[in-house]
C-alpha cells in the first residue's frame, strides 16, 4: 500500500491516536501510549491497518527505537510531530542551546528519522 492508497487509513488513526492519553492507563504508565490507543481500536473492531497507525503514531519513543513501517503510521508520526513543533515553536519559540524543556528538539529528531 503505496502513501496515496493510506491517506483514508492515516485520517481514520490521526482522529484517534491521542485518544488513549485520556485514559487511567496511559496517565499511570505513559510508556503504554500507543500500545493501548492499538488495543482499544482492536476491541472496537477498527480495521488492524488503524490500529497498527495508531500503534506507530508514536514512534520512535526514543532514540534507537523501531520506526513506524506502514505508510499509513509513517504519515501520522510525522503529521503529529511537525503539529507539535509548529505549535511549540509558534508558542514559546525556538530551543536555545542549553535547555529545550518542551522536547522539541527530540520531535525533530523523531520526524527525521521517520521521514
Amino acid at each position: 500500500m503505496g502513501f496515496a492508497a493510506a491517506a483514508d487509513t492515516a485520517v481514520a488513526a490521526a482522529a484517534l491516536c491521542k485518544a488513549d492519553l485520556a485514559t487511567y492507563t496511559v496517565t499511570e504508565m505513559t510508556a503504554l501510549a500507543g500500545t493501548m490507543g492499538r488495543h482499544y481500536a482492536q476491541v472496537q473492531g477498527l480495521p488492524d491497518d488503524v490500529s497498527t497507525a495508531i500503534f506507530e503514531a508514536v514512534l520512535p519513543r526514543q532514540a534507537g527505537d523501531i520506526l513506524p513501517a506502514s505508510p499509513a503510521g509513517i504519515v501520522v508520526a510525522v503529521a503529529d510531530r511537525l503539529d507539535s513543533l509548529v505549535g511549540l515553536v509558534a508558542a514559546v519559540g525556538a530551543p536555545s542551546a542549553t535547555a529545550d524543556p518542551y522536547g522539541l528538539r527530540r520531535a525533530a529528531y523523531g520526524m527525521l528519522q521517520v521521514s
